[in-house]
Protein backbone atom coordinates (compact mmCIF):
# COMPACT_ATOMS: atom_id res chain seq x y z
CA UNK A 1 0.00 0.00 0.00
CA UNK A 2 1.17 3.55 -0.66
CA UNK A 3 2.36 5.68 2.16
CA UNK A 4 -0.39 8.32 1.09
CA UNK A 5 -2.77 5.15 1.33
CA UNK A 6 -1.33 4.65 4.91
CA UNK A 7 -0.66 7.88 6.41
CA UNK A 8 2.59 9.83 6.61
CA UNK A 9 5.21 8.25 8.27
CA UNK A 10 5.22 9.99 11.62
CA UNK A 11 8.72 11.52 12.55
CA UNK A 12 10.78 8.77 15.09
CA UNK A 13 11.58 11.50 17.22
CA UNK A 14 8.46 12.83 18.38
CA UNK A 15 6.92 10.63 21.62
CA UNK A 16 3.93 11.61 20.84
CA UNK A 17 4.17 9.90 17.08
CA UNK A 18 3.31 6.11 18.76
CA UNK A 19 4.41 3.45 21.07
CA UNK A 20 8.22 2.50 20.72
CA UNK A 21 7.28 -0.23 17.56
CA UNK A 22 5.78 2.75 15.14
CA UNK A 23 8.72 5.03 16.05
CA UNK A 24 11.32 2.35 15.67
CA UNK A 25 10.14 1.87 12.00
CA UNK A 26 10.03 5.39 11.37
CA UNK A 27 13.52 5.73 12.26
CA UNK A 28 14.45 3.07 10.09
CA UNK A 29 12.49 4.45 7.15
CA UNK A 30 14.52 7.43 7.56
CA UNK A 31 17.80 5.29 7.84
CA UNK A 32 17.03 3.23 4.36
CA UNK A 33 16.33 0.11 3.14
CA UNK A 34 19.85 -2.10 3.02
CA UNK A 35 21.60 0.02 6.06
CA UNK A 36 23.27 -1.82 8.52
CA UNK A 37 22.63 -0.19 12.55
CA UNK A 38 23.30 -1.77 15.88
CA UNK A 39 21.50 -1.56 18.97
CA UNK A 40 23.96 1.21 20.40
CA UNK A 41 22.25 2.87 17.42
CA UNK A 42 19.13 2.10 18.68
CA UNK A 43 19.92 2.85 22.74
CA UNK A 44 21.10 6.25 21.80
CA UNK A 45 18.54 7.21 19.08
CA UNK A 46 15.67 6.22 21.51
CA UNK A 47 17.05 6.75 25.41
CA UNK A 48 13.33 7.07 26.35
CA UNK A 49 12.13 3.66 25.46
CA UNK A 50 13.12 0.44 27.30
CA UNK A 51 13.79 -2.69 25.11
CA UNK A 52 13.83 -0.72 21.83
CA UNK A 53 15.41 -4.07 19.87
CA UNK A 54 12.81 -6.04 20.85
CA UNK A 55 10.26 -3.17 19.19
CA UNK A 56 12.50 -4.15 16.15
CA UNK A 57 12.24 -7.45 16.20
CA UNK A 58 8.65 -6.89 16.84
CA UNK A 59 8.39 -5.41 13.53
CA UNK A 60 9.51 -8.82 11.80
CA UNK A 61 5.66 -9.96 12.45
CA UNK A 62 4.68 -7.41 10.35
CA UNK A 63 6.61 -8.56 7.33
CA UNK A 64 9.76 -6.30 8.13
CA UNK A 65 12.73 -7.77 6.98
CA UNK A 66 15.33 -7.04 8.82
CA UNK A 67 18.73 -9.64 9.32
CA UNK A 68 21.27 -10.58 11.83
CA UNK A 69 24.07 -12.41 11.24
CA UNK A 70 22.55 -15.72 11.70
CA UNK A 71 20.87 -14.44 8.63
CA UNK A 72 23.78 -12.07 6.95
CA UNK A 73 27.32 -13.43 6.98
CA UNK A 74 28.86 -10.25 5.63
CA UNK A 75 27.19 -8.49 9.31
CA UNK A 76 29.33 -8.20 12.68
CA UNK A 77 27.42 -9.84 15.28
CA UNK A 78 26.69 -6.60 16.77
CA UNK A 79 25.21 -5.54 13.64
CA UNK A 80 21.83 -5.75 11.70
CA UNK A 81 20.38 -4.79 8.22
CA UNK A 82 17.37 -2.95 6.97
CA UNK A 83 16.43 -4.93 4.55
CA UNK A 84 12.47 -3.81 3.39
CA UNK A 85 10.05 -2.50 5.16
CA UNK A 86 6.56 -4.45 5.64
CA UNK A 87 3.25 -3.51 6.78
CA UNK A 88 2.83 0.47 7.42
CA UNK A 89 2.33 0.13 11.36
CA UNK A 90 2.09 3.85 11.98
CA UNK A 91 -1.55 2.89 10.24
CA UNK A 92 -3.64 1.64 12.59
CA UNK A 93 -5.43 0.31 10.07
CA UNK A 94 -3.49 -1.99 8.61
CA UNK A 95 -1.75 -2.65 11.88
CA UNK A 96 -5.13 -4.16 12.36
CA UNK A 97 -5.96 -6.16 9.53
CA UNK A 98 -2.37 -8.33 9.62
CA UNK A 99 -3.25 -8.36 13.26
CA UNK A 100 -6.25 -10.82 11.80
CA UNK A 101 -4.14 -12.41 9.08
CA UNK A 102 -1.41 -13.55 11.77
CA UNK A 103 -4.30 -14.76 14.28
CA UNK A 104 -5.45 -17.87 11.51
CA UNK A 105 -2.07 -17.92 9.60
CA UNK A 106 -3.15 -21.46 7.96
CA UNK A 107 -5.80 -19.59 5.87
CA UNK A 108 -3.41 -17.73 3.84
CA UNK A 109 -0.70 -20.25 4.13
CA UNK A 110 1.15 -20.92 0.48
CA UNK A 111 2.52 -24.34 -1.06
CA UNK A 112 6.00 -22.24 -0.68
CA UNK A 113 5.37 -21.63 3.23
CA UNK A 114 4.09 -25.73 3.86
CA UNK A 115 7.06 -26.74 2.34
CA UNK A 116 9.44 -25.04 4.49
CA UNK A 117 7.70 -25.67 7.34
CA UNK A 118 8.23 -29.51 6.39
CA UNK A 119 11.73 -28.91 6.38
CA UNK A 120 11.78 -26.80 9.33
CA UNK A 121 10.06 -29.86 10.87
CA UNK A 122 13.12 -31.92 9.40
CA UNK A 123 15.34 -30.33 11.04
CA UNK A 124 13.57 -30.35 14.44
CA UNK A 125 13.75 -33.83 14.43
CA UNK A 126 17.41 -34.01 13.94
CA UNK A 127 17.84 -31.67 17.13
CA UNK A 128 18.51 -33.21 20.52
CA UNK A 129 16.22 -33.88 23.22
CA UNK A 130 17.71 -30.78 25.34
CA UNK A 131 17.62 -28.75 22.10
CA UNK A 132 14.06 -29.23 21.30
CA UNK A 133 12.95 -28.67 24.83
CA UNK A 134 14.70 -25.20 24.69
CA UNK A 135 12.85 -24.38 21.22
CA UNK A 136 9.59 -25.18 22.46
CA UNK A 137 10.05 -23.15 25.63
CA UNK A 138 11.00 -20.61 23.28
CA UNK A 139 7.80 -20.97 21.18
CA UNK A 140 5.92 -20.66 24.63
CA UNK A 141 7.45 -17.33 25.38
CA UNK A 142 7.02 -15.81 21.88
CA UNK A 143 10.80 -15.10 21.99
CA UNK A 144 14.22 -16.03 21.85
CA UNK A 145 15.49 -14.51 25.00
CA UNK A 146 19.16 -13.45 25.13
CA UNK A 147 21.79 -14.79 27.39
CA UNK A 148 23.25 -12.22 29.96
CA UNK A 149 26.70 -12.66 28.13
CA UNK A 150 25.04 -12.39 24.69
CA UNK A 151 24.20 -8.70 25.89
CA UNK A 152 27.36 -7.89 27.23
CA UNK A 153 28.66 -8.99 24.09
CA UNK A 154 26.55 -6.51 21.61
CA UNK A 155 27.54 -3.96 24.19
CA UNK A 156 31.31 -4.45 24.41
CA UNK A 157 31.48 -4.76 20.08
CA UNK A 158 29.71 -1.15 20.57
CA UNK A 159 32.67 0.62 22.71
CA UNK A 160 35.99 2.55 21.33
CA UNK A 161 38.50 0.28 20.75
CA UNK A 162 40.72 1.39 23.49
CA UNK A 163 37.81 0.41 26.25
CA UNK A 164 37.85 -2.79 24.99
CA UNK A 165 41.03 -3.45 25.47
CA UNK A 166 41.04 -2.41 28.92
CA UNK A 167 38.25 -4.64 29.40
CA UNK A 168 39.58 -7.61 27.36
CA UNK A 169 42.51 -7.03 29.58
CA UNK A 170 40.66 -6.88 33.23
CA UNK A 171 38.51 -10.08 31.33
CA UNK A 172 41.82 -12.02 31.24
CA UNK A 173 42.80 -10.93 34.46
CA UNK A 174 39.28 -12.26 35.47
CA UNK A 175 39.13 -15.62 33.84
CA UNK A 176 42.83 -16.22 35.35
CA UNK A 177 41.82 -15.50 38.96
CA UNK A 178 38.84 -18.28 38.70
CA UNK A 179 41.44 -20.51 37.04
CA UNK A 180 43.86 -20.36 39.91
CA UNK A 181 40.89 -19.55 42.16
CA UNK A 182 39.79 -23.50 40.87
CA UNK A 183 42.84 -24.82 40.96
CA UNK A 184 43.51 -24.34 44.67
CA UNK A 185 40.37 -25.93 45.18
CA UNK A 186 40.90 -28.78 43.81
CA UNK A 187 44.24 -29.56 45.31
CA UNK A 188 42.56 -29.35 48.73
CA UNK A 189 40.31 -31.49 47.92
Amino acid sequence: MADEEAGAIPDWRDPSAGGGLVRAASWLMELGENKVFTKRDLREAFPDIAQIDRRVRDLRDYGWVINTSREDSELAQNEQRFVKRGVAVWDPKQRRNTARTEANPGAAASDSSRSEAGDLAAQIAKLTATERTRLLAWIAMGDRPRTAVEEIWDLYAGLPVTQRQDLTRELARQVDQDSTSALNTAQAT
